[in-house]
């Protein structure tokens, strides 16, 4: 399979694969537009193309179906999560909760070749204070049936009364409920900031320069804490705290 380009973009380097090396390809977007795709291999690497036209994307998808019918190839991303199977397998803990989550977050369109739609993980934990975690105790536990911008019953009055504001005013700017997002670019690079590519990344976005050491994540229990209070701080967590604590250690 070649690489596509349109006629303003000169792209010197491409790579092959054999139609058996390929297992699933996912839709992608790119700027808010499905326009690009995530091919799976059977050797566990992912690649994202963007071919900035969703009827080119349609021609590959209905292509590699007919090539080769094993090949998982969905552009409705709802259809091809039921028919995936991956939520009985969970069920019947077939596979773990860790791997549920990325499938879902695979199959939303979601990706860690992509900082704007970087994997989503929940806080799980809330109490980081105690010298000993009961993990039999619930109240140790975060309520995963709301939002993390609506755990704080005292935040979220205070965003409720910034819309009936906003809706008073009746000005250009749109009512909200949250003034940020639970992820996007910056929290990645935040929570990855001790390891490459993400070091020199962050660096690129403070103009050369780290940030404020005050600004820099250095503790698991204050980001909570500003997740639980602030009320400009909506992060929740990326897959890397499940499974990679390199990225919490200054090598």
């Amino acid at each position: 399979m070649g690489v596509l380009k349109d006629k303003f973009i000169k792209i010197e380097k491409y790579k092959q694969w054999l139609l058996s090396e390929i297992i699933e390809v996912h839709p992608h977007n790119v700027h808010h537009r499905q326009t690009g795709f995530e091919l799976f291999t059977k050797e566990g690497k992912n690649y994202i193309f963007n071919v900035y036209e969703a009827t080119i994307l349609r021609d590959i998808f209905q292509l590699l179906k007919n090539l080769n019918p094993t090949i998982s190839a969905n552009l409705n991303k709802q259809e091809a999560f039921k028919t995936s199977g991956i939520q009985n397998k969970w069920i019947n803990r077939e596979i773990s909760n860790f791997e549920y989550l990325m499938a879902l977050n695979t199959f939303a369109g979601r990706s860690l070749n992509n900082l704007s739609q970087y994997p989503i993980f929940p806080w799980i934990l809330i109490n980081y204070t105690s010298s000993m975690l009961d993990l039999e105790d619930p109240s140790n536990y975060r309520d995963l049936s709301l939002p993390i911008g609506a755990l704080n019953t005292q935040r979220l009055n205070s965003f409720m009364e910034r819309i009936k504001s906003l809706n008073q005013k009746n000005d250009y700017l749109k009512p909200f409920l949250y003034g940020s997002h639970y992820s996007n670019p910056p929290t990645i690079l935040f929570y990855m900031i001790r390891i490459e590519p993400f070091s020199t990344l962050c660096t690129q976005l403070q103009n050369g320069k780290f940030d404020c050491p005050d600004r820099i994540f250095n503790s698991v229990p204050d980001c909570w804490d500003s997740c639980f209070w602030n009320h400009t701080d909506l992060k929740e967590l990326i897959p890397e705290f499940f499974y990679f604590p390199e990225f919490l250690k200054n090598l």
